[in-house]
């Protein structure tokens, strides 16, 4: 089968003005600043009224955008024939998998200075929610006969690795598979691949690395879900891929 990328956006709307988003004047509503470490702003720039049109649209409308992608690639993969554990489906994990929305609504939405340091200490505590239409995707590949593994940007350093598997296993997703080749009574994953301690490449270098070395060991890269374009373009591209929304920050 040829590959090929299956792209879903969805047009948002402001909840409180029932005027198209296009007509906005926080079409950037992401905000500016001096950028952290090639990706987030240092204190970031958004006016008041576009930090109140993105809170209402996290409020509603974000979560309703992220099940019409997830039931986008539901629709495909109840389609895909001859299933085995040799095909794998790829997700990301922070804004895919777990959902960082109770972080922006007490930092980034509410007016209080965070810092990227905040940020990962955050993800350190492995308190994430699941994004619920991904880890309802998630049981339904790995029952259909998928093997699932996880991807993510997140650096091996200190006790990242101990605590994002926690966070995975206590969010729904399980644990690491002890044997891919055997259906297991609940979902379990393939492995965790994280940065190493010093990998400062993008992630639209490093993921396609990632998956490059999946497919040497024989696996067909069947599917992919992310939240950045840099979760899914570049070399070794699943056969399908689809993209979430994010709306708070951008990932090269």
């Amino acid at each position: 089968m040829s590959k090929h990328l299956l792209v879903f956006c969805v047009q948002g709307f402001v909840a409180f003005g029932k005027k198209p988003l296009a007509e906005s004047n926080c079409l950037y509503a992401l905000g500016g600043g001096k950028v952290v470490d090639g990706t987030f702003p240092e204190s970031r720039i958004l006016s008041a009224q576009c930090r109140m049109e993105l809170r209402a649209y996290i409020a509603g409308p974000y979560l309703r955008d992220v099940k019409i992608a997830v039931n986008a690639a539901a629709d495909y993969f109840d389609n895909v024939e001859n299933v085995s554990r040799s095909q794998v489906v790829v997700f990301d994990i922070d804004e895919t998998a777990l959902s960082h929305l109770p972080e922006w609504q007490e930092y980034q939405l509410a007016d209080v200075p965070e810092d990227d340091s905040a940020r990962r200490a955050w993800q350190a505590a492995g308190n994430a929610p699941a994004l619920t239409p991904s880890r309802s995707l998630y049981n339904a590949l790995y029952h259909q006969g998928f093997t699932l593994t996880f991807l993510t940007g997140r650096h091996d350093t200190g006790n990242n690795r101990q605590s994002t598997a926690s966070n995975l296993q206590a969010a729904g997703y399980g644990s690491q598979c002890t044997d891919p080749n055997i259906t297991e009574s609940q979902p379990c994953y393939l492995q965790l691949d994280m940065r190493d301690p010093d990998d400062t490449r993008l992630a639209s270098v490093y993921k396609p690395d990632k998956r490059a070395q999946l497919t040497a060991r024989g696996y067909v890269i069947a599917g992919s879900l992310g939240d950045q374009w840099s979760d899914l373009a570049g070399t070794s591209a699943a056969i399908a891929s689809f993209k979430l929304p994010n709306p708070m920050y951008y990932i090269l």
